[in-house]
């Protein structure tokens, strides 16, 4: 399918990426903490984000390494290749459920932006159809690349930069021809939980 045709919930998977270390949710001397499933206004993170994909994709899919069972509930669970090495970081996950799509675009979100902005994945087609790149991200006074629509084509590419090494999600997607898909300085919808602070916080808003 050329990256020019219009872009449709049936031509898009939804992707969770969960299988982070979640490191500045973790108090000093404490176990790990598994982010996805800490509540938010009494439903976990990884529950926000799957109803946000959920009605816009054909399928979603949930990077996870931990608590499997429990993700189970929110998509098709695939965890890293270990052949990326450990700790690889997002784009492992996105490199693990690429090979598995059935469509040809796979729109992710991280589990810790709950209420991302409504329009998003629209925003996001519309600006991969007009332009023809194969990796578009949302910026919103600055860059959000983990909100972002990619082309199953550009597998190999990211392969290879994996391989060699690389993690920084801003690279891979500089030496990829990414575009932006750019949102108001002050749009709220990026909120995204990275502290126990900010989940404090995120208790105090509405969604």
């Amino acid at each position: 399918m050329s990256r020019h045709t219009a872009i449709g919930k049936q031509t898009v998977s939804g992707l969770v990426l969960a299988g982070g270390q979640a490191r500045r949710m973790q108090a000093d001397g404490r176990k790990p903490v598994e982010k996805g499933l800490l509540p938010l206004h009494g439903k976990p993170l990884v529950a926000w984000v799957h109803s946000y994909l959920a009605p816009r994709t054909a399928v979603v899919y949930v990077s996870a390494n931990r608590c499997v069972d429990a993700y189970a509930r929110y998509g098709q669970v695939v965890g890293d290749d270990p052949a990326l090495g450990e700790d690889a970081g997002p784009l492992a996950g996105l490199a693990s459920v690429l090979p598995q799509l059935r469509t040809p675009w796979l729109f992710s979100l991280p589990v810790d932006v709950p209420a991302p902005p409504s329009d998003l994945l629209e925003r996001l087609a519309a600006q991969a159809h007009e332009s023809g790149a194969g990796i578009v991200y949302a910026f919103s006074e600055r860059a959000h690349p983990l909100c972002m629509l990619v082309h199953r084509d550009m597998l190999p590419g990211l392969l290879e930069f994996l391989r060699g090494g690389e993690r920084k999600v801003g690279i891979w997607q500089e030496r990829s021809g990414a575009v932006q898909a750019v949102f108001s300085a002050d749009d709220a919808g990026f909120f995204n939980i990275n502290t126990p602070a900010d989940l404090l916080l995120a208790e105090q808003l509405k969604f």
